[in-house]
């Protein structure tokens, strides 16, 4: 949550909501993609990404592109100008992260690689069978009672 408080700060700094933020950086691997799919990815609605891509597209963050597929229907594409707002907002993301790690000890960013490196691997397996809420398991124990 505070990541996402301070990612959803340096974001309003480059002029993006966290919705648009997210929509560059899915964008910045991809050829373009419909507004459907763009949605399916950052699990939203047709319409409330079209409000968040009509303002992009003033911006010129991204283009519409007619979709030689089906000319009913656009691509979404991000424009030099996207790229470089994205660069530039992932560079101060970053930096922030970095100077919040860099406030940790030794020992702290030690524990920190080692749940993150689980955290990762339990991805990747896909065993996701642990309770989410299981405190004690992430050194968040409550006292016994």
């Amino acid at each position: 949550m505070l990541l996402d408080a301070s990612t959803a700060q340096i974001a309003a700094s480059h002029g993006l909501t966290m919705l648009q933020f997210d929509a560059l950086r899915i964008l910045s691997g991809a050829e373009g993609l419909r507004t459907s799919q763009l949605a399916t990815r950052l699990l939203c609605d047709d319409s409330t990404l079209s409000r968040a891509v009509t303002g992009l597209v003033e911006d010129d963050l991204v283009v519409r592109d007619p979709d030689p597929s089906d000319r009913r229907a656009a691509l979404i594409r991000l424009t030099a100008g996207g790229r470089s707002r994205l660069d530039a907002t992932l560079a101060a993301i970053r930096s922030e992260l970095g100077r919040t790690i860099g406030a940790l000890d030794d020992g702290s960013i030690g524990q920190l690689q080692t749940i993150l490196g689980q955290l990762v691997d339990i991805m990747r397996d896909g065993d996701h069978g642990a309770p989410v809420a299981d405190d004690a398991r992430i050194g968040l124990g409550r006292a016994a009672e």
